[in-house]
């Protein structure tokens, strides 16, 4: 995946990092120009960006203005970064500017009001009921609509997909994360109470999967017994930047010995991935670990491969 990619989000925001840290923000606000039409569901992210670099060039005025029609559309981010990041208060002199604030903030208030737990789901179409659950949970910034299409190949195996969304908002509008260890378990667990009201559900084959903060939820949940899973396929829960320790299992009560656990990662995820495994392996936890094709983080253009490497490990206990 090259720097002139603009179909993943990850590759967008790496070669915008790199742009941003070089102080090249002309060519940063080009790039996120065509990643705006190549990735319309970031339409939210890809804004605040584009007013930050017009903000860094010195068009005040147009950065301004691009935030007023973002809000016009509904977009809105939290006040308290529109008032401190460092790329925004150089609007703060502009005199609409206060009011975009404002406006921002009370969007987000109506946005909080209203934030209920959502979930999106696929049916196996050509496997008859009883049928297995994978319950798979976005990452931090993020949200159902844009993670469940990763998941749908499982469908296709005979497998019900549950994509669950947070109720709690992120930093922008449209997006959701996990913040609340207690509230995201309560929300999760009323998702499963609900599909197997209406769903055949196989109690004995539930899988929880996760990508990012997702995945660090569904190891914990799952090590700890806090769901009745079997299985949990875990896709680039851990990098550079985190403390390892919370991936060892002593640090979790093992309540589900006979948990499988499937460790996805990509190039900038894989040493981690690697140590993770040696320590579920050296606690005697059966574990798969693939490598994905990804060089950023999100997902492999060929994920569908490698989910069904995943499934078919957790369902086959003798392998």
């Amino acid at each position: 995946m090259s720097d002139d990619d603009l179909t993943s989000i990850g590759a967008v925001i790496n070669h915008y990092e790199k742009l941003y840290a070089a102080g090249n923000y002309a060519q940063a606000l080009d790039l996120i120009g065509r990643a705006s039409q190549s990735l319309p569901g970031y339409a939210p992210l890809t804004a605040i960006w584009r007013v930050c670099m017009l903000a860094r060039l010195g068009r005040h005025t147009q950065a301004v203005h691009l935030l007023a029609e973002a809000a016009a559309l509904g977009y809105w981010y939290h006040p308290d970064a529109l008032r401190h990041d460092p790329d925004l208060v150089l609007l703060k002199d502009i005199p609409e500017y206060a009011d975009i604030v404002r406006l921002n903030e009370e969007l987000r208030n109506a946005a909080l009001s209203s934030a209920r737990p959502n979930i999106i789901t696929y049916e196996p179409q050509a496997a008859p009921p009883p049928w297995p659950l994978l319950l798979a949970l976005h990452g931090d910034l993020g949200n159902a609509g844009l993670f469940a299409p990763e998941w749908k190949e499982a469908a296709a195996q005979g497998w019900l997909v549950a994509v669950p969304q947070s109720s709690q908002i992120s930093w922008l509008s449209g997006f959701y994360e996990w913040r609340d260890p207690e509230k995201s378990l309560a929300e999760v667990r009323g998702h499963m109470d609900t599909l197997k009201e209406h769903f055949a559900v196989d109690p004995g084959r539930v899988v929880l999967a996760g990508f990012s903060r997702g995945s660090v939820l569904a190891y914990q949940w799952a090590l700890e017994g806090a769901l009745p899973v079997y299985g949990a396929i875990l896709v680039e829960g851990w990098g550079p930047d985190v403390d390892l320790s919370q991936w060892t299992p002593s640090t979790h009560t093992q309540q589900n010995p006979g948990l499988r656990l499937a460790l996805l990662g990509g190039d900038d995820f894989f040493i981690e991935a690697e140590q993770v495994y040696g320590k579920l392996q050296a606690r005697g936890i059966p574990c798969l670990l693939e490598r994905t094709s990804n060089v950023h983080h999100g997902f492999a253009s060929d994920f569908d491969i490698s989910l069904r490497k995943a499934l078919a490990f957790i369902d086959s206990p003798g392998s």
